[in-house]
């Protein structure tokens, strides 16, 4: 929630961002719409027609795309972007037999995209099944409301927010996809490989005070074969997208690998699960134009967290 308007989605102002937005249900579009507001009033950023026509306002000719995956899937692309373009986007389809769906996402320069220090529970399972994220809650603690979000590094989106009084309240990727079963749980149905990251759980109490926080780390996976518990300090690293691993997964995620061991196993798939952060530094790889044959595309420097990893291996 922004100052009481519904959010499905905070995203962090970068030099290039992107927006994603897919159609909640299986319906029939017609028509998808891009837009931003403006001083109470929308501003058209983009509009797609099915099968092919596509639509971007002048202003944004130069540094918009509209991503063209499926017809239910328009991500919006910013290149080059400033403080300007702060603030709510609005994307829309027009479905039959649904009619208007819509999500609201809420670029911003900061916000809480860093996971806590608090402690993660991790959760492994098989694309397909069903996963309960639970909150061992403290019974002295009077609950008003929970709310469960799916954080990433630079993108916060809204799971679902419930309260005994009232109905909950839905994140629009999340639709027909999870439903509160507890004070402190909720169910996700079917997840997938893209379902992977970091779940947070918090909530406002009914007395004055704090609002309290909890981790859940979802790791999806065929099959685990071997665990390694690695932290990562002084050693030759080598940065990879973890796209060009799970080529399903479009979020920027980044992991460490130990150069050493890659060469060991190059048609093995790493899972890399965030487990906690403890400082900040810069990773560089070292002897990179060595490994050039082997990994498509080698990183120069990232500013990254020092995280703990725990390390899947898979067949």
């Amino acid at each position: 929630m922004a100052a009481g308007k519904h959010v499905d989605s905070i995203v962090k102002l970068s030099s290039t961002m992107a927006l994603k937005c897919v159609c909640p249900k299986n319906a029939s579009i017609s028509q998808m719409v891009w837009e931003k507001e403006e001083n109470q009033t929308k501003q058209l950023i983009a509009a797609f027609r099915l099968p092919y026509d596509l639509h971007i306002e002048s202003k944004y000719k130069a540094r918009v795309l509209v991503t063209n995956f499926t017809s239910d899937n328009k991500t919006l692309i910013f290149s080059n972007t400033t403080e300007e373009d702060v603030g709510f986007y609005l994307c829309s389809f027009h479905t039959f037999p649904y009619g208007i769906l819509e999500k609201t996402i809420h670029v911003v320069q900061s916000g809480a995209f860093e996971f806590s220090k608090l402690s993660v529970d991790h959760l492994i399972t098989k694309p397909g099944e069903n996963v309960t994220f639970k909150y061992r809650s403290n019974s002295d603690v009077a609950v008003n409301r929970i709310t469960w979000e799916r954080v990433q590094p630079d993108c916060v989106d809204l799971i679902i927010q419930c309260a005994d009084s009232e109905m909950p309240v839905y994140g629009s990727d999340y639709q027909n996809r999870v439903e509160c079963i507890s004070e402190s749980s909720i169910l996700l149905w079917d997840v997938t490989a893209s379902d992977y990251g970091m779940y947070r759980f918090s909530y406002d109490k009914f007395s004055h005070g704090s609002p309290g926080s909890h981790n859940n780390l979802l790791n999806v996976k065929k099959k685990i074969t071997n665990i390694a518990y690695i932290t990562f300090y002084s050693m030759n690293i080598v940065l990879i997208p973890l796209e060009h691993i799970f080529q399903n997964i479009r979020q920027r995620f980044f992991m460490g690998v130990i150069l050493s061991n890659y060469q060991q196993m190059p048609k093995t798939e790493l899972n890399a699960c965030f487990a906690s952060i403890e400082s900040e530094f810069w990773l560089r790889p070292k002897n990179t134009s060595k490994y050039q044959g082997n990994i498509s595309s080698l990183l120069p420097a990232y500013k990254l967290k020092l995280f703990s990893y725990k390390i899947s291996l898979q067949e």
